[in-house]
């Protein structure tokens, strides 16, 4: 329930200045990531134009970079929750149903899963916690759990 508290929280109010904050911290891992150098990109446009609005390039620049930041991000700290541990699967089925209320939640998250399977040699392979799971075994639990919790609101989605 609280991974799934988690991930739900990120996926809905964590905006992109947010992760710049976080993946710019010294304490990171992964320091030399994609996000990391993105993240300092950012930063670097933000502070060296003064007049932000009074330039379109600009604007369009700074879409960019923060579409990717949250892109890559999200793709990130999913990773990282689904590699966390072993869930059993009645239990991330009913903490899935539990909460994940909306079907733009349901989609989101389904589509952040198939994403991290389909890339899933371009995360860590390895198991990175005592007791974690590789990130393709993780989403194929994770995307399994939520088919079951939300089966009806998939079907909606497909046919809507």
């Amino acid at each position: 329930q609280v991974l799934i508290s988690i991930l739900r929280f990120v996926l809905r109010y964590v905006e992109t200045d947010d992760f710049v904050t976080y993946y710019s911290k010294e304490s990171v891992s992964g320091k030399t990531s994609l996000v990391a150098r993105l993240s300092k990109q950012y930063m670097e446009l933000i502070a060296k134009v003064p007049h932000k609005a009074d330039s379109q390039q600009y604007v369009d620049e700074e879409k960019n970079l923060a579409s990717r930041i949250m892109s890559l991000a999200v793709l990130d700290i999913t990773s990282k929750i689904i590699t966390y541990s072993r869930c059993n699967h009645s239990f991330l089925t009913k903490a899935m149903r539990d909460g994940l209320k909306s079907n733009a939640e349901v989609e989101t998250l389904l589509i952040t899963l198939s994403k991290l399977l389909q890339c899933g040699g371009g995360h860590d392979a390895m198991v990175s916690f005592k007791g974690g799971t590789t990130l393709s075994v993780g989403a194929v639990e994770w995307i399994s759990a939520l088919i079951d919790a939300h089966l009806g609101t998939m079907l909606k989605i497909s046919l809507g």
